[in-house]
């Protein structure tokens, strides 16, 4: 057994408060009298037309009971008065008269609305006038915030008669500081009430560092002895023997225990079994912003052990992610009662075929709550689980008719609410235990085009409604599904052009797999996108190596988890865009002002991905000044095909309702496409009696504007406008000039 003391200090210590309240006979300000600190003070605003004066009869409110609902408002609710200018006159201070000179151990007060920032508590046995503000304060307080609670533990041996409170910084000029409730109580004896240690599981055979909270009776920081066994520790780092460590905590006379937990990785569910939610498609080894997208700490997967492609939720709890071998785990500590996750597409269990939710549960208590589907069909019905602790709990929630389903939530009542790992979370289908029959594989064929292929599955099986199917493509492994006798068609992307491939694909009911069959294909040639036709007078490229600007443009993905890379087709480099399916990005940081320099239209080439898909485009532009942002016009949606270059093109008027001012981003959103490629963005004239030219000018005083519309010189000879000018498009007497 190893024991060690743990030192929590409580000098001025301020905590959460923690749902604890003094009775009425232990709050030694009950019913005593309170008294404003100097002049009950008047508020006057900036105009000095209005004016509040605070209420002393209001202090009448604050003989403290913590289920108060009533207000003192110690600095006026009036957004015309509580200005920066009224402010400075400071809030209300008051003072209590506890009628004899008692100790003090702990203050409490309750908040509203915008509360007071900071305090200052004085203790005396002199009657209080604003002199005391000048001597240091018993206790100085801040950061207390809005809509709160506090408890204030005074310094040890603070006695007085007189007990001073002076909030000393509103936090909101619009609203009044409010108070409900200030209650105290006499020094008294911290008592052990709550213990917990944290993490409360790790990974088995490894060690973690430890933290303890250790609460009294009020809810504050206390002191206690730590004994633990099961384990040992080194400093804070634990080391479990077996299943668990049981760690006793000791405080005058109390006792309590906290367990932590050795877990073992949960099983590994067969990925022919899953259907993973989302897609995410990360190319090996793939980074940003110091986030592995293969599933390491840092990113929320889910949840599908030996699939290849892992399926992405969202938490709200502060989750944290990890691995246990080869599964993926979230971890949620102190779980605030509900744990809400989702798929960022909706699911269908229904149509497809899949009768189970599947999700494995390790707890570290009893727990009892329900698993909810909401924007569904069947929204809010509640699937019970029970839970015991220590242990993987494998739970197999029976659907009931949901249908496009969104959103799945784990939810406790605050009387369960506890540590909780979450693993394996999939749909499946209903297994027959007693078929020791696999699917039969009736046929399989594959379509190549140049950066993937299409494969087209037929399988039956002789009880199973649903079949799945596992494709390996090299290092590459690739899971599917569809019912039994009907054809499924999955397309594989990012293989390389002009290639040799060998798909192995195996079919599976869920308990028995086919023998492998391998398909062999080649991959097409890839070609460029076709050269532009126009000239380049009646051109302004952002990104085009025809017309001499070979820079890739500059990507941004919003926050979502898109990314850009550069391609390489024969000699020419262009801009690839993964992982794009569902997110948001665009092209940014270029400038062109298409209305001065009359280019009515966009032209841009994609290269499609392997099957037919969506974006929405749309230009984005300041307004005619060149400061603000305009409306973002219309949002194009556009069909992209698949395995070829689509050329675009778009008037800028018709089709997003542009009229003016500089184009500095082309948003490309709401993709239904995994993956593309852009080549030859720019914009351009058809009218080539409006097009960039390299002129003599007449010779009089013009203006010199850049090609985002901004004047760079005024009044200048027009044989001269040009002179010295970096090379450039400028508008000068309302045509366009090229500068070389």
């Amino acid at each position: 057994m190893i024991k060690s003391t743990i030192k929590a200090a409580m000098l001025a210590a301020i905590s959460a408060f923690s749902a604890f309240t003094v009775s009425a006979q232990d709050n030694i300000l009950a019913n005593k009298p309170i008294h404003t600190l100097g002049e009950a003070k008047t508020w006057t605003d900036a105009t000095g037309e209005q004016s509040y004066t605070f209420k002393v009869e209001d202090l009448a409110k604050l003989v403290a009971v913590p289920t108060n609902t009533a207000n003192v408002y110690l600095y006026p609710e009036n957004g015309a008065i509580n200005t920066e200018d009224s402010r400075a006159t400071g809030i209300q201070g008051f003072y209590i008269d506890l009628e004899t000179s008692q100790n003090i151990g702990v203050i409490e007060t309750t908040w509203e609305g915008a509360a007071a920032n900071a305090v200052d508590i004085y203790v005396t046995d002199e009657t209080p006038t604003l002199d005391i503000l000048k001597s240091p304060a018993t206790l100085s307080v801040g950061g207390l915030g809005q809509y709160t609670a506090h408890t204030f533990v005074l310094p040890e041996g603070t006695k007085g008669r007189y007990l001073v409170f002076q909030p000393t910084d509103a936090t909101n000029y619009g609203w009044g500081v409010k108070m409900r409730s200030i209650s105290a109580t006499a020094p008294t004896a911290s008592v052990l009430t709550s213990f917990s240690v944290s993490p409360s599981f790790i990974p088995k055979g490894e060690t973690a560092a430890v933290s303890y909270t250790i609460k009294n009776q009020f809810g504050l920081d206390m002191d206690a002895d730590i004994t633990v066994e099961g384990g040992s520790l080194n400093g804070d780092v634990l080391t479990i023997d077996g299943d668990y460590a049981t760690f006793t905590a000791s405080a005058n006379g109390v006792e309590m225990q906290a367990v932590v937990y050795a877990v073992d990785a949960p099983e590994i569910p067969a990925a022919s079994s899953i259907l993973t939610p989302v897609y995410t498609n990360y190319p090996a080894g793939y980074t940003y912003n110091d986030i592995d997208f293969n599933g390491t700490a840092g990113f929320v997967v889910a949840y599908n052990g030996g699939a290849t492609e892992l399926g992405r939720l969202r938490w709200a709890n502060g989750e944290i992610a990890a691995a246990f071998g080869d599964t993926r785990c979230v971890f949620f500590y102190n779980n605030n009662g509900m744990i809400q996750g989702g798929w960022n597409t909706k699911i269908n269990p229904t149509e497809k075929g899949y009768d189970i939710l599947h999700l494995d549960i390790f707890a570290t208590r009893n727990l009892t709550g329900n698993v909810v589907f909401e924007g569904a069909s069947v929204i809010g019905v509640n699937h019970e689980i029970v839970l015991q602790p220590g242990k993987w709990n494998n739970i197999d929630i029976a659907l009931t008719g949901e249908t496009d389903i969104n959103n799945m939530s784990v939810r406790f009542d605050e009387a369960n609410a506890g540590d909780i790992i979450l693993s394996n979370i999939y749909f499946s289908a209903q297994l027959d235990a007693d078929d020791h029959e696999a699917p039969v594989f009736d046929a399989v064929t594959v379509s190549p085009v140049a950066m993937g292929a299409t494969l087209s599955m037929t399988a039956t099986d002789n009880t199973a409604t649903l079949v799945y199917y596992v494709i390996k493509v090299g290092e590459a492994t690739y899971a599917c599904s569809g019912r039994s006798g009907e054809e499924v068609v999955y397309s594989i992307s990012g293989l390389t052009p002009e290639t040799d491939y060998t798909a192995s694909i195996t079919v599976s009911d869920g308990v028995n797999v086919s023998e492998a069959k391998d398909v062999n294909f080649r991959t097409l040639a890839l070609f460029p996108a076709p050269d532009p036709t126009l000239p380049e007078k009646q051109v302004v490229a952002v990104f085009s190596e025809y017309y001499g600007v070979s820079a890739l443009p500059s990507f941004d993905n919003w926050g979502s988890q898109a990314y850009s890379a550069p391609m390489t087709i024969g000699s020419k480099t262009i801009l690839a865009l993964n992982n794009y399916q569902g997110m948001w990005g665009g092209i940014v940081n270029f400038g062109v002002s298409a209305s001065e320099l009359r280019m009515t239209s966009l032209h841009i080439d994609v290269l499609g991905s392997t099957e037919d898909g969506e974006l929405t485009f749309y230009p984005v532009w300041t307004d005619a000044e060149g400061v603000s942002v305009q409306a973002e016009g219309i949002r194009l949606p556009t069909t992209i095909k698949a395995n070829e270059w689509n050329s675009l093109d778009f008037n800028l008027e018709d089709d997003f309702n542009y009229h003016g001012g500089s184009i500095f981003q082309l948003a490309m959103t709401n993709s239904t496409l995994p993956n593309f490629a852009i080549d030859n963005f720019y914009f351009y004239t058809n009218d080539d009696s409006t097009a960039i030219e390299n002129v003599e000018v007449d010779v009089k005083a013009v203006n010199v504007f850049d090609i985002q519309g901004r004047c760079v010189r005024s009044n200048v000879a027009a044989d001269k406008a040009v002179d010295n000018l970096p090379a450039g498009v400028y508008i000068i007497g309302g045509r366009k000039v090229l500068v070389k």
